[in-house]
């Protein structure tokens, strides 16, 4: 399905965006009222954009994390789109078998946390692998159903948001060495990433990432997960196997050097 007709298909319809008072989900809220949608709830959305989420109080080594930190993690990354995916699946399942045919849209936000590990975000990177293996799963299961349910999942790479600025100042020295945090180019607005998500949904693609160096460490994990373009993806995915680990090794490097430390909280 070519981009303009994917989106004429479904213009004029309802939409929730989940975390659209700021950054990424106010970027996504502008594109799709610029596309013709509603966003209100008069009946059934026929697209829910998962997007809240951050990393904002949850940042720092898993040793010197809270419990509470770790749960708080969980809630705002994952079960905030797990638990509003879970009730609106069941309303679509329920509707009359006349709009059953009417194509439905979730769309998760993972983030490029979730193929590659780096320190300082042990709370945050869980939850969106987690988010991953949720589509995954999802997608799979309305292979049951008559009701035609999408799913998409994106991997954002650094945002440049007023929350990636809160989480810079929060963000172990190691964590930004090693992630490229602190370079000003590596990274994308909000409204460009919202742009590369809507071009990807376009084209009806499973798994959106917005990056180059995403798209590499995707194809290096996509395991069973559906391609886009099968023959390129795993020729991406076979220099990416090749090339990934010299950059694991430098990290462990990085992480070696920056020297023993004192737990920072106590016990």
């Amino acid at each position: 399905m070519g981009n303009s007709e994917f989106w004429n298909d479904l213009a004029g319809q309802e939409a929730i965006v989940a975390g659209a008072s700021k950054g990424l989900g106010q970027a996504v809220a502008s594109e799709l009222v610029a596309r013709a949608f509603i966003l209100s709830l008069p009946t059934p959305p026929s697209l829910l954009f998962c997007v809240a989420g951050g990393a904002s109080g949850e940042l720092g080594f898993f040793a010197d994390l809270t419990p509470s930190q770790l749960h708080s993690c969980f809630e705002k990354n994952y079960f905030s789109a797990a638990l509003i995916t879970h009730s609106l699946l069941r309303r679509w399942l329920k509707e009359p078998v006349g709009i059953q045919r009417q194509q439905r849209h979730i769309v998760f936000t993972a983030s490029t946390a979730a193929f590659v590990a780096v320190p300082g975000y042990a709370a945050y990177t869980p939850t969106k692998a987690a988010l991953r293996a949720l589509a995954d799963t999802i997608r799979q299961e309305v292979l049951m159903y008559s009701q035609d349910v999408r799913v998409h999942c994106s991997f954002p790479g650094t945002i440049f948001t007023d929350t990636f600025y809160e989480e810079q100042r929060q963000k172990p020295t190691l964590t930004k060495q090693i992630e490229g945090s602190d370079n000003p180019t590596d990274g994308m607005t909000a409204g460009a990433v919202s742009k590369s998500l809507f071009a990807g949904l376009g084209k009806d693609h499973y798994l959106i990432t917005t990056d180059y160096q995403t798209w590499l460490l995707l194809n290096n994990m996509r395991g069973p997960s559906p391609p886009n373009n099968g023959i390129l993806e795993w020729l991406v995915g076979l220099i990416a196997s090749l090339v990934w680990p010299f950059f694991r090794l430098t990290f462990d490097r990085q992480t070696r050097k920056s020297g023993t430390r004192p737990l920072s909280l106590e016990e």
